[in-house]
């Protein structure tokens, strides 16, 4: 045998060599070095170094030993010496080339590849950090340096909030506080380390984290790109997917940032987070998730060769698996940061080529005590269905945009800036009337997914009487119009006949209006209730319609309206600072300076979003201010400001609604910060949207009326009666 194949073979062997000295690799054991004594175990087994290969680590005195140095310490040679190279050839009982191997034992220690029984995992997280982190990732959103360093790592606004990333100006240390004898976790240069990447386990508890050095010039042996807590156990990042609510493909990386990155982009991914994949092993052996793990390690030496023994280890316990690791960079951060489409593209690639991969044929054997194995799916064998959420709402019109809201937030876009920007409000065709409130959102949204060039819309009765009345031959729609429909519902009220004990049928707000004011109707005696479903279509599919003509501009510029509404509000208004703001105790709005923003759309779409906020005000509409950051109703507050300024926007005819003024690639971490909260929010409540859109609408109507603003003439069009029920709904 070459000698170079043997020193690989011995140096790989490591755990072989502890476990015949009676040493479980599975957890600490006192220092193997003779210059320490040590009394509590507090040396550890690291399954892959730097170099590829296996070590062992005191945390307590520093040494650092691999197979041939531990046999050096062991037998008092001179570490790499030729005595140490041929008394480790011995004890392996390797023949190997310029070496007689007259010292080899009777019963050589067993070699690589080994049978190992795997362990059951430990359960961590002894200490509780989420207090801290809390208050690190708040400091983050006030950080503008902080939220530049994120940003310029390409992540998401949600993977940002929902992993509570975070920022510590005195560093590292100043989360360690609660750890007994916390003068030995204390790192030196902690300062350097300001950005905080929390692990939260399957409670919602950060039990664990890792910091990034904020100086990349200060790294070295001693100082680190990242720094972890070495005297806990470390779990690892997002482990919680093979415990629970496991995911279908599961991204494997080595760091934080590379699962970070696969989130951002709606992927799923646990990090080994500097552990090794041992615990990856034991989790997987233990849950036996059914799932496939896609295996990305980085893509350099040491990554492969982890990525080797992972494989044997996943063979050994028949785990599902491919390989799908960086192919233009070294990991995926960098890939996210270089060419986000071009990775993107691979991440949905890998995803596709997981989920209909067939799984290879593996050797099935024992593990631990229980002869449990993975079931394995042939690829002639159908996929088991999984079952669909029933729907909360019976109103196809709510559970659609409820639906279409959720899958928007959580790509990290903000629904309600969709179709406002080329279209402008949305309308009936035949009548000329804007659609409000729920319908105007759907409608608006709809327009921006499918692409839609016109703001006009249709029922089938309407296109049939359209085509009438101007002779219009052929086809209906300009393609397949199978699928093009949009339910919008329309409600009115309904009041209660004593005498018969019935409700009478539905009719319009206004009509019922009148009855009350008139005294045939009592207000205790009404109820909501729906007119109808339409179906609509847009006009841009309908043939034989001509195009909508340009928008008129508005006669005045924007900045009249927003001072109107301020002047009418009487609310006090200021231009300081770096940050957007309402002041419900001094009643006060306050804006950075107009030059700070991008635009002037963006400047004016903050005003009014600022200003929607002051409605709440007890002299106004009275609505609860001052809420705590991260509660329900503090989420739903901004859920109402932002709404209710789209509408604003589109009736004052701005062509974009964004409200950032920071020109760097981090500002949309300052209005995205509630992202997280509004997914949460409307996914244990979904009726809260609609309790926001009927929110907003009574504040754009509020604004428009203490200013003494018709928003239908700035569009040049006079407000036209709701239309009757037609023939051709579902009446509900």
């Amino acid at each position: 045998m070459r000698r170079e194949d043997a020193t690989d073979q011995i140096k790989l062997s490591l755990a072989s060599y502890l476990e015949s000295q009676g040493i479980n690799t599975s957890r600490n054991f006192r220092c193997l070095s003779v210059d320490h004594q040590d009394d509590h175990p507090s040396m550890s087994y690291k399954a892959v170094g730097n170099n590829g290969y296996p070590f062992v680590h005191c945390f307590a005195c520093g040494a650092t030993f691999d197979t041939i140095s531990l046999i050096a310490n062991d037998y008092g040679l001179t570490p790499y010496s030729r005595e140490n190279f041929e008394r480790a050839y011995s004890l392996f009982g390797l023949e190997v080339d310029g070496y007689d191997g007259k010292n080899s034992p009777v019963i050589p220690i067993k070699r690589v590849p080994q049978e190992r029984k795997i362990p059951e995992p430990e359960e961590i997280g002894i200490y509780d950090f989420s207090e801290g982190i809390e208050a690190a990732h708040k400091a983050m959103l006030t950080n503008r340096v902080a939220r530049q360093h994120f940003a310029a790592r390409h992540y998401s606004a949600d993977v940002v909030m929902r992993y509570k990333l975070g920022y510590i100006e005195k560093g590292h240390n100043e989360l360690l506080n609660q750890i007994p004898d916390k003068h030995r976790c204390k790192s030196w240069k902690a300062n350097l380390y300001q950005f905080i990447y929390p692990i939260i386990d399957e409670n919602g508890k950060a039990t664990y984290f890792m910091s990034e050095i904020n100086d990349r010039d200060q790294c070295d042996d001693y100082n680190p790109k990242y720094r972890k807590i070495n005297e806990l156990p470390a779990p690892l990042f997002n482990e919680r997917y093979i415990k629970k609510d496991t995911p279908p493909v599961i991204f494997i990386t080595e760091g934080i940032p590379d699962a970070l990155s696969v989130e951002s982009v709606n992927g799923k991914a646990i990090a080994l987070t500097g552990v090794g994949y041992n615990r990856l092993i034991e989790l997987v052996n233990h849950y036996k998730p059914n799932t496939t793990l896609v295996l990305a390690l980085d893509n350099d030496n040491r990554g492969k060769k982890m990525t080797e023994k992972l494989i044997e280890e996943l063979d050994g316990i028949g785990c599902r698996y491919i390989l799908g690791g960086p192919t233009f960079k070294k990991d995926f951060n960098e890939e996210l940061i270089a060419d986000p489409k071009r990775f993107v593209e691979s991440v949905k690639k890998t995803i596709v080529d997981a989920l209909i991969a067939p799984s290879p044929i593996r050797k099935e054997k024992e593990t631990m005590a229980k002869n449990v194995t993975f079931r394995q799916i042939k690829s002639d064998e159908p996929k088991p269905e999984t079952p669909q959420q029933a729907p909360h709402f019976k109103d196809k019109s709510k559970q659609m945009l409820v639906d279409m809201y959720l899958d928007s937030l959580k790509k990290d876009e903000l629904p309600w800036q969709c179709g406002w920007k080329k279209l402008g409000a949305q309308r009936n065709m035949e009548t000329g009337r804007k659609y409000r409130g729920m319908n105007a959102l759907l409608l608006s949204f709809i327009s921006e997914i499918r692409g839609y060039s016109d703001n006009r819309w249709m029922t089938f009765k309407q296109i049939s009487d359209y085509r009438e009345k101007n002779g219009i031959t052929g086809p209906y729609f300009k393609n397949d119009a199978k699928g093009q429909s949009v339910p919008i519902t329309y409600y009115g009220v309904k009041f209660y006949d004593p005498e018969t004990k019935k409700y009478d049928k539905a009719i319009t707000f206004e009509k019922a209006k009148e009855l009350i004011e008139s005294g045939e109707k009592k207000k205790e005696d009404m109820r909501i209730a729906v007119l109808g479903t339409y179906c609509m279509f847009n006009c841009s599919i309908v043939n034989g319609i001509e195009p909508p003509l340009a928008l008129q501009q508005a006669p005045i510029e924007p900045s009249e309206y927003i001072t109107a509404i301020i002047n009418g509000m009487g609310v006090n208004y200021e231009e300081k600072g770096d940050r957007a703001y309402y002041r419900s105790r001094t009643d006060t709005v306050v804006l950075p300076p107009s030059s700070m923003f991008t635009s002037k759309q963006s400047y004016y779409a903050t005003q009014l979003h600022e200003l929607s906020h002051s409605t709440g005000h007890p002299t106004r509409l009275n609505r609860p201010l001052g809420n705590e950051f991260g509660s329900e109703a503090y989420a739903l507050e901004e859920l109402n400001a932002e709404i209710a300024s789209s509408f604003l926007c589109a009736d004052l005819g701005l062509e974009e609604v964004a409200h950032e003024f920071e020109e760097t690639p981090g500002a949309a971490l300052n209005h995205a910060a509630y992202v997280q909260n509004w997914i949460q929010v409307l996914e244990n409540n979904p009726e809260a949207l609609f309790k926001a859109i009927s929110t907003a609408q009574k504040i754009e109507e509020y604004c428009f009326k203490v200013a003494n603003i018709d928003p239908e003439k700035i569009r040049g069009t006079d407000p036209e009666e709701e239309p009757e029920v037609e023939d051709d709904i579902e009446v509900g």
